[in-house]
């Protein structure tokens, strides 16, 4: 791979290696390039994009080691910030596996077994308030979102097989049938109502425990989605460092 570099033999600038860091990132197998880039100019940016692909593989340990050096090699604060997130989200998902490793050892054969799937089933805009302004400030979520989509989701087959499921909501993220909320107005389709981060997604599905067994969304073999497509996309992001396979199983209105 070819740098531009000035006649010093340093990479001319910082657009030059985001151009590079591009190209490698347009490969099946972008580490080997990622890891030549850094190596040869021992720039910031690249450590981060070389230790986000390593995070993508879940090799966090190694992941972490090349934030920090981004951290140290950065010249700016903004990019420094960048990297102190990309430093304490990968200390979170390290903390959250040894954790979970350490359970799955203590477990009972049969509770770790995976479980088969795990339905998720997107929020609706149409809420009980919307039909009846009297209705209880606290609602249990299933109850509440009255949008053609959950009306399906409870008349399916797929409900009626299901013993698992949650909701994904813009504002809470993913949320048990049972969890009463408030009404708000708030859609993955419109930053500006901020709905919750993809990277708060991410924590949840990777640490966040649900039920009386204190079930994750990581023990399961299989994802299915009920919803629109921008939901689909958005779950396939929230599993996308997970081996979970994840697919759309499409109600009739969208």
């Amino acid at each position: 791979m070819e740098i531009p570099a000035d006649k010093g033999g340093h990479m001319a600038r910082w657009g030059d290696i985001n151009n590079a860091i591009r190209e490698c990132r347009s490969r099946p197998d972008p580490e080997p390039c990622l890891r030549q880039l850094f190596e040869e100019t021992k720039d910031g940016m690249a450590a981060l994009a070389l230790g986000e692909e390593v995070e993508r593989q879940s090799r966090l340990d190694e992941a972490l080691d090349f934030f920090e050096q981004a951290e140290r090699l950065f010249p700016l604060e903004r990019y420094k910030e960048r990297a102190r997130e990309a430093i304490d989200r990968v200390r979170t998902r390290i903390a959250c596996s040894r954790s979970h490793g350490l359970e799955r050892t203590e477990a009972k054969e049969d509770d770790a077994k995976p479980k088969s799937t795990l339905y998720i089933v997107s929020c609706t805009k149409t809420k009980i308030w919307d039909q009846d302004p009297d209705a209880p400030k606290y609602v249990p979520a299933k109850d509440a979102y009255l949008g053609h989509k959950m009306k399906e989701w409870l008349q399916s087959q797929h409900y009626r097989q299901a013993r698992y499921w949650l909701i994904l909501s813009a504002k809470y993220g993913f949320i048990e049938p049972d969890q009463p909320i408030p009404y708000y107005d708030v859609t993955f389709g419109d930053d500006t109502t901020g709905p919750l981060s993809l990277d708060s997604l991410r924590a949840q599905v990777e640490c966040q425990r649900f039920g009386q067994s204190g079930w994750r969304p990581t023990d399961f073999g299989r994802v299915e989605v009920w919803g629109s497509d921008l939901y689909y996309k958005i779950v396939c992001s929230a599993f996308m460092r997970t081996p979970l396979q994840v697919v759309r199983i499409a109600p009739s209105a969208d």
